[in-house]
């Protein structure tokens, strides 16, 4: 998959990706604990640090760099973190789709045609 020009190796059901993967969503999905009176600027900067933690841990130091350079962008931190949820699904229904043609009944009803 690519993002920001940077093309990043992502296999979902390889067996170390997914392994990274797995330690590296938890990231996403911790609460941001923020004072009360937190600005806004704090909270920016602490959902992107959950998504640029997200990024180290699934491809590596320095990712973050890469993507983002400087910037500590909310949107671009969701688009790019969405992109990857959307490339997991995408990845999903693909292996769905291949393991759909060879399942029991299909091969049953092609064993069946074969003796007519």
């Amino acid at each position: 998959m690519e993002l920001n020009g940077v093309v990043l190796d992502f296999d979902i059901y390889e067996f170390e990706t997914a392994k990274r993967y797995e330690n590296a969503l938890p990231e996403l999905q911790k609460q941001t604990k923020l004072p009360e009176d937190a600005s806004l600027a704090e909270g920016i900067h602490a959902e992107c640090e959950k998504v640029f933690r997200f990024f180290d841990v699934m491809f590596g130091e320095e990712t973050r760099k890469k993507l983002f350079g400087q910037k500590v962008s909310l949107n671009l931190c969701l688009d790019y973190a969405e992109q990857v949820m959307l490339e997991v699904n995408r990845q999903r229904r693909a292996l769905e789709a291949r393991a759909a043609k060879y399942s029991l009944d299909r091969v049953l009803r092609r064993g069946q045609n074969q003796d007519v």
